[in-house]
């Protein structure tokens, strides 16, 4: 299952007390999100699957689930979280979330 292999590979680095990025998670709370992303964008096993389920899941919260037929929005509080997941993928980094993908997957389907 895709979406559980894009889990494990951020949860191995946030949910033991051993974890690499645990302490960043404790003390920088949402300013770690763009190192967490990027460590795990990076994986070796997993890093592809999560880039693309999470830059697909974001075009499809955008697209499906918050413009209503006469271009409503719905829910400032989902908008913010997309938003700022997209801006958290773009200070981890060219190497792991590159402006290509996040065009083709995300962008692209939302402004289509």
């Amino acid at each position: 299952d895709p979406c559980a292999k894009a889990y494990n590979c951020i949860s191995s680095l946030v949910s033991s007390s051993h974890a690499p990025m645990r302490s960043h998670i404790m003390m920088d709370g949402v300013n770690a999100l763009p190192k967490l992303l990027s460590s795990s964008a990076r994986s070796q096993t997993d890093g592809a699957i999560l880039r693309e389920i999470l830059l697909e899941t974001c075009a499809e919260i955008v697209t499906k689930h918050m413009l209503f037929d006469n271009d409503e929005v719905a829910g400032e509080g989902i908008c913010h979280a997309v938003v700022v997941l997209m801006e958290a993928m773009e200070a981890a980094g060219e190497e792991s979330f590159a402006l290509s993908s996040r065009w083709r997957l995300a962008g692209k389907p939302i402004f289509e």
